[in-house]
């Protein structure tokens, strides 16, 4: 009654939002889990007290003390997560044999000797556990692509100097090339050397996240992006000083640097064809309303409103599983898609209610023009998750440094 029951109501509602097999599953798991937790515990403590007093203060004891073995050995993040699950289920069916040995023997004494050694049990398995399972639910690359070794940086041009008020900065373009089809550069960290005859005379660093890494990322899950394309280039501004980007003018300088890349892998979730006209499209647990077009010539463009219920991305399970979605306008035949207009577009709604996300997004597209038919475009919802960090070296013998307009935020030539 206290598993099934509560599995049946979520179950239905869970059903009703169009979540998929894997999400049902896994919302099942974890719904069963908590439950399973609390009954054992609960049927354990039962057993052992004869009355109510002392049922709500031994339960409130082994609680206590099976917390402080996670509090100080289970870490944060997924780990510690995957450590306390395993921790909890180790606990319960400990708590399930102290149970059964209490109702079939009436012996108290040993069957408190169990509960100390399960207490003992449980802590030992938070300390040593080390497998995290929370992984499974991110999208993740297959085995062979796991480590990239294709995977190559590189400066692609000359530095150039500018300042934004009294900082100066050094801006060096960074190219990307052989990143897998189903990843995306999330992040871009460089920490480098700038040296004269060999002596180094500064170090700096700098990171960035650019727009081009994803709309080279879309690309490539589209399938858009032909072979051997550059996963994109970056512009990155590290810090610099006055006086050396004076010496730099007069003598040459060698930069080297250690780059670590923060890949992040990618799925499509769903895609939603615009043919329909005004009506709502519905694929799995997505949902498309409130199609508007905006057929002007000198700005043309479509919006609509972009309904998900996905047991993804919980608020309870946001460390567990964190997932960066990301939804484009596509059109297949001419192999063209568009980002929404950042300004124009944003949250709706949102709600969380039996471990179902229901949210909404308004989007407004940009078009370069308008298709004959919305039958061409469709809606496509990529999520991206799994980071894993990626380091690789750069350097220049010699570099190219220019100088730049004060203040200038302009792109150089090669």
């Amino acid at each position: 009654m206290f598993v099934l029951w509560p599995i049946a109501l979520n179950g239905l509602w869970w059903l009703a939002c169009g979540v998929d097999a894997s999400e049902l599953v896994r919302s099942t798991a974890e719904l069963a889990g908590m439950h399973f937790v609390l009954v054992a515990g609960g049927l354990a403590c039962a057993a052992l007290t004869g009355g109510f007093p002392r049922f709500v203060l031994w339960g409130l004891v082994m609680l206590v003390v099976w917390a402080m073995p996670q509090l100080f050995f289970a870490g944060g993040g997924a780990l510690g997560l995957s450590r306390l699950a395993a921790s909890a289920l180790c606990g319960s069916l400990v708590a399930l044999a102290i149970a059964g040995h209490q109702f079939a023997t009436r012996n108290l004494r040993r069957s408190l000797v169990m509960a100390v050694a399960g207490v003992l049990l449980a802590g030992a398995t938070s300390v040593a556990w080390r497998r995290n399972f929370m992984e499974s639910s991110q999208p993740s690359p297959e085995p062979h692509a796991r480590r990239s070794t294709d995977l190559d940086v590189k400066i692609s041009g000359a530095a150039r100097h500018h300042r934004k008020g009294a900082r100066h900065f050094a801006r060096l373009p960074v190219q990307i090339e052989g990143v897998p089809d189903r990843a995306v550069v999330a992040l871009l960290d460089v920490i480098g050397d700038w040296s004269f005859d060999g002596v180094r005379a500064w170090t700096s660093r700098a990171g960035t996240n650019q727009a081009s890494f994803w709309r080279e990322a879309v690309r490539r899950q589209l399938g858009f992006a032909a072979p051997g394309e550059p996963g994109g280039e970056a512009l990155v501004d590290l810090p610099f000083s006055g006086p050396m980007s004076e010496r730099s003018a007069r003598e040459p300088v060698a930069f080297q640097a250690r780059v670590k890349l923060g890949l992040a892998w990618g799925e499509i979730r769903a895609e939603l064809p615009l043919g329909g006209g005004p009506a709502a499209v519905r694929h799995g647990a997505y949902t498309v309303s409130n199609l508007a077009v905006e057929s002007e010539p000198e700005r043309p463009g479509v919006s609509l409103i972009l309904t998900e219920r996905s047991a993804r991305g919980l608020q309870a399970n946001s460390v567990m599983r964190p997932v960066a979605s990301l939804s484009v306008l596509v059109n297949r035949r001419t192999r063209e898609f568009f980002m929404p207009d950042g300004p124009r577009s944003g949250p709706e709604a949102g709600v969380i209610l039996n471990q179902v996300k229901v949210a909404s997004w308004r989007l407004e597209f940009p078009l370069a023009a308008m298709p004959s038919s919305l039958d061409e475009l469709s809606v496509v919802v990529m999520h991206f998750g799994g980071r894993e960090t990626i380091e690789r070296g750069i350097e220049a013998a010699t570099l190219t440094f220019v100088a730049g307009e004060p203040g200038s935020g302009t792109r150089m030539d090669d």
